[in-house]
């Protein structure tokens, strides 16, 4: 981003085009992670075995006892293996943006693996797509975290594949405090509520809609969260 306020040349931009560009970075930040977060809890809630699991993980790590109940440390809990497994695998199987980003070739063309490809000819990937990969994610419409697991975090053709937050010079820049917000939330929630599915929700009206930024088709997502019975 290029700002100038005193000139007109080409490259500047004017305060309307700032507001615009921060706006939209704002609005897919809070966006893709409250969606990301609404459907970890919606699996964790279909697959009860999988909040057991990550509470085990949980025992060695310390809460935040300073006005924060709950809360825990990001230094604690981010490189946790099954933390990390669940989220990789909810953002692979449910991708907050699951649509592609066209990009064309510049002057002249580009080769794309192996393939010549002329200028102004639009080129796009989906995340969606990339994700379903069956041979590279077998079963790839289950949520299976455990393909993660045993694959000490993923193999290289599956990292190759796995693109939540795209790839290159134009990934979303703030993947580093996205995962952050979304592995402590996760945990500050685990440990202290155990989380079920609504009596009044169906299972299909959790399916993808693309907005852009994916939507349940309902609109809406009813769980119920109840304080972890302490033993």
């Amino acid at each position: 981003m290029c700002v100038n306020p005193d000139s007109k040349e080409a490259g500047g931009l004017s305060d309307y085009e700032v507001g615009v560009e921060v706006s939209n970075s704002i609005i897919a930040a809070t966006n893709a992670t409250g969606i990301t977060l609404t459907y970890i809890f919606w699996e964790l809630a279909c697959h009860p075995e999988w909040q057991d699991k990550l509470r085990e993980e949980f025992k060695g790590v310390e809460t935040d006892s300073v006005g924060r109940e709950g809360a825990v440390w990001y230094k604690d809990i981010a490189t946790l293996p099954v933390l990390n497994a669940v989220v990789n695998e909810v953002m692979r199987k449910i991708p907050a943006f699951p649509a592609s980003l066209p990009r064309m070739p510049s002057a002249g063309g580009a080769v794309i693996d192996g393939v010549f490809v002329p200028a102004n000819v639009i080129v796009s990937a989906q995340c969606y797509t990339l994700h379903r990969h069956s041979v590279t994610f077998p079963s790839p419409d289950s949520f299976s975290p455990d393909r993660w697991l045993d694959t000490h975090n993923g193999t290289d053709t599956m990292r190759d594949l796995f693109v939540p937050f795209s790839r290159g010079l134009r990934n979303c820049m703030g993947q580093n405090l996205a995962l952050m917000e979304l592995k402590i939330v996760t945990a500050a929630v685990l440990k202290r509520y155990t989380v079920s599915v609504g009596k009044a929700m169906r299972g299909d009206e959790m399916e993808m809609r693309d907005h852009f930024v994916l939507m349940p088709k309902a609109g809406r997502c009813e769980l119920v969260f109840e304080s972890v019975r302490k033993t």
